[in-house]
């Protein structure tokens, strides 16, 4: 049951009826800028459980992003939690205030110079004594990226996991000078008001609400590991996820943009191949063999034309998350060079792999289906180049067959 308990508002200064206006010095000093992930609640209580995997809609901007905010999706369910203890360790952290959560926690707008990418929102301090932890954690990862895969706009970049506990004070910036004219009282409410400043990273700050029981203060926002890092087109080094594979797909410089954004993928569904060939090989991924296919894969992997027959085969399960065209001057016009960011969920690696052993030597590839689609119903696969008939009539020049009992 959530149980939410009284906050005694400590804040600094007279008594006042007005919010504090910013003087002159406020706007000098070092920047202060809190960690993008780290967020104050609306509002503090012993049980939070009901927002852990709530996802935060894309282009929320960060002023407006507190619990209230996450929105259960499909793919919500497969993000579960535990309770982990803290140890009563103490820390001094900085969290972005929303709007919402200022106005709830009577926090006044900041006096602070906000570093480089900080938003309107307050940055605000928490000095606490944690008690517990409540961490999310995703169930089973292969069925989560598979309704990522499926519903994408189930699946925003971002989902509020982990919820944090504990014993402390939230304190609100004044800048670099705190005069009389910084002193706030929400009008109408019966508070107690304590001359408390302190000085930390260059500014000056004022004690606000004071948490003597342990609540959950404060949340963490987990990056979607389904819809990919936020990586840098120029970047070599391959993001990694615990659901799924990346592959960086790089094409020949030419002539046509559009040719190179389509070979830039080709090279990364080739890499594909490779991959999961190796897969194959290694016994990590079992697959069923036809016609002694897989006895040629060392060759086959080693051949460009068989490679790139087998790639087309991947492209409904070889996800682009992102390309990158770079367009380079030349003496007669311009080139085109392409990057791309390539996914496979941990789901699509089964079939990716059936594909991929399902090529004989010289064959083309069958297409794969889409994940989750209904495989029609037809004849079995032929047998590979080489092996023996398994039905129908019998080759010109075989001995007649043997009459059967009767």
């Amino acid at each position: 049951m959530r149980r939410r308990l009284p906050l005694i508002l400590l804040l600094a200064g007279t008594n006042a009826a007005a919010a504090p206006k910013p003087s002159q010095a406020q706007s000098t000093g070092p920047t202060v800028t809190a960690p993008k992930s780290l967020y104050l609640r609306n509002a503090f209580d012993t049980d939070p459980s009901l927002y852990v995997g709530r996802f935060i809609p894309d282009g929320t901007l960060q002023s407006d992003i507190d619990e209230s905010r996450g929105m259960q999706t499909q793919c919500s369910r497969h993000i579960v939690y535990k309770n982990v203890g803290g140890g009563g360790v103490t820390y001094d952290e900085l969290y972005n205030a929303s709007t919402g959560a200022s106005l709830s926690l009577k926090i006044p707008q900041a006096g602070l110079k906000l570093g480089a990418g900080a938003s309107v929102n307050n940055t605000v301090r928490v000095k606490y004594v944690i008690d517990q932890k409540m961490v999310s954690y995703i169930a089973d990862p292969d069925k989560y990226a598979a309704c990522c895969t499926r519903a994408p706009d189930q699946c925003p970049a971002e989902y509020i996991g982990e919820f944090v506990s504990g014993t402390g004070a939230v304190y609100y910036g004044n800048g670099t000078e705190a005069g009389a004219d910084l002193a706030f009282e929400p009008p109408g409410l019966d508070v107690k008001v304590f001359p408390k400043l302190e000085v930390k990273h260059g500014q000056s700050w004022s004690r606000g609400i004071v948490f003597m029981q342990p609540v959950y203060f404060g949340f963490k926002l987990y990056p979607n590991p389904a819809s990919g890092p936020d990586w840098d087109c120029a970047s070599e080094s391959v993001p990694q996820s615990s659901v799924g594979y990346y592959f960086i797909g790089v094409s020949p410089v030419g002539d046509d943009e559009a040719k190179a954004r389509d070979d830039a993928m080709l090279n990364a569904r080739k890499q594909v191949v490779q991959f999961v060939g190796e897969q194959i090989q290694s016994g990590e991924v079992t697959v069923q063999s036809y016609g002694g296919a897989l006895g040629a894969l060392p060759s086959q992997l080693a051949s460009e034309s068989w490679v790139q027959g087998a790639a087309s085969g991947l492209a409904s399960l070889v996800q682009n998350r992102k390309t990158c065209v770079e367009k380079l001057p030349m003496p007669a016009g311009y080139q085109y060079r392409a990057r791309s960011l390539a996914y496979v969920p941990n789901g699509s690696i089964d079939a990716a792999a059936a594909v991929v052993a399902g090529v004989a030597p010289g064959a083309a590839p069958a297409p794969a289906a889409a994940p989750g689609a209904t495989t029609p119903a037809g004849p079995p696969p032929g047998p590979a180049a080489g092996a023996a008939p398994t039905g129908g009539p019998p080759p010109a020049g075989s001995p007649p067959p043997a009459p059967k009992p009767r």
